[in-house]
């Protein structure tokens, strides 16, 4: 891929950090047990980015030149994942402020073209029931971007 998976998880992770609430509370992470693990030693809020994957933008390679080389689209995947204390009973909810930190990372990601050159596009954003506790919610949003790959035709 012209912009490796590395390079397009630095680039979210800085986007990310360019909230001063995750300036140095955003990391790149393999799941949500490997962000769990970080939040344990820093302050909150906390956001993650994962690599979630990615699959091809329909199904032929197509030539790029008359030297047996193919070029195709990918699609690539990414979750930037949130974490913040929330109010314990009696104290005020927080949830608003979670809801602020959404929509600062979604203004600045949603078609920022960096390394890529082409868009980040926004995909679904939800509270993460499942691993939200009692003093802790998470919320995730998902992106995606075409990366062109090139590779060559196997020619026997």
């Amino acid at each position: 891929m012209a912009a490796g998976i590395k390079l397009l998880e630095a680039e979210l992770v800085g986007l990310v950090k360019q909230s001063v609430e995750f300036t140095d509370t955003a990391f790149s992470v393999f799941s949500l047990d490997d962000l769990l693990v970080r939040g344990n030693q820093q302050n909150f809020p906390i956001a993650g980015v994962m690599y979630d994957g990615a699959v091809p933008k329909g199904n032929e390679a197509s030539p790029a030149n008359d030297k047996g080389s193919a070029a195709s689209l990918v699609d690539v995947q990414f979750t930037v994942i949130i974490a913040t204390q929330y109010g314990y009973s009696g104290l005020e909810d927080v949830k608003s402020s979670a809801f602020d930190l959404l929509d600062a990372i979604r203004s600045r990601v949603v078609g920022y073209m960096g390394v890529n050159k082409r868009p980040w596009r926004f995909v679904v954003e939800k509270p993460e029931y499942e691993p939200s506790t009692d003093g802790l919610v998470f919320y995730s949003q998902v992106w995606r971007t075409l990366v062109p790959s090139v590779g060559l035709f196997n020619n026997v």
